[in-house]
């Protein structure tokens, strides 16, 4: 396929649905909306720098990704790798499901009606951040090519499959501290019987 006329092929078609058609990349598309949605909602948009700079960064990389996706070999993309696996799975699900709990501590409070637990969210949060890096750096650490659906690894691969089980018990943490700074702030809610503020209205007209 290394001709400009191979790139009509059907298979060329497949690869190009495969990808569309991931799960995570559809996740990607709702992240992307979540941050587009809060920095838009900002009244000083313009005037912001952080947010400015958040536009030109993903129209830049959005040019980057298309201009590098033409000059690079096809056939290193679709390889059946744990690299392959750790990028496209990995990377793309737990970053976006990061966006969306930024999102949900952002409008927490315009939702339920009080403040959720700065502790615990905060204790959520940097268990959540460990997660994913010890889930991500193995699987990215065996660019080699090492294929994935192999029953058994020598010993020099167990220090990964080490880091990536204690990823999966930090995640553990961070998954039931983040229920319980919730299930906190909803029984504080129901408690108290407060209705939530006026900033309520003018959050979901955000929306």
């Amino acid at each position: 396929m290394n001709e400009a006329s191979d790139a009509a092929l059907p298979l060329w078609a497949q690869h190009a649905i495969w990808i569309a058609g991931q799960p995570e990349v559809m996740m990607v598309l709702a992240g992307l909306l979540l941050a587009s949605l809060f920095l838009v909602a900002r009244r000083r948009f313009v005037r912001d720098p952080v947010s400015v700079l958040f536009l030109v960064l993903s129209v830049a990389g959005a040019l980057m990704i298309a201009g590098l996706g033409q000059v690079m070999d096809s056939a290193a993309l679709y390889q059946d790798t744990y690299y392959n696996a750790a990028r496209n799975r990995f990377l793309a699900a737990l970053l976006v499901i990061t966006v969306a709990f930024w999102a949900l501590y952002r409008w927490f409070r315009a939702i339920v009606g009080v403040r959720y637990n700065r502790v615990l969210g905060g204790i959520h949060w940097v268990a959540w951040s460990a997660s994913v890096a010890l889930l991500i750096w193995p699987g990215l650490s065996l660019e080699a090519g090492m294929p994935q659906r192999y029953v058994e690894y020598g010993d020099v691969f167990v220090r990964y499959q080490t880091l990536q089980m204690i990823g999966y018990f930090v995640t553990l943490i961070s998954v039931l501290a983040f229920a319980i700074c919730m299930g906190e702030a909803i029984y504080r809610r129901t408690k108290t019987g407060k209705e939530p503020p006026e900033t309520h209205d003018r959050a979901v007209r955000h929306f």
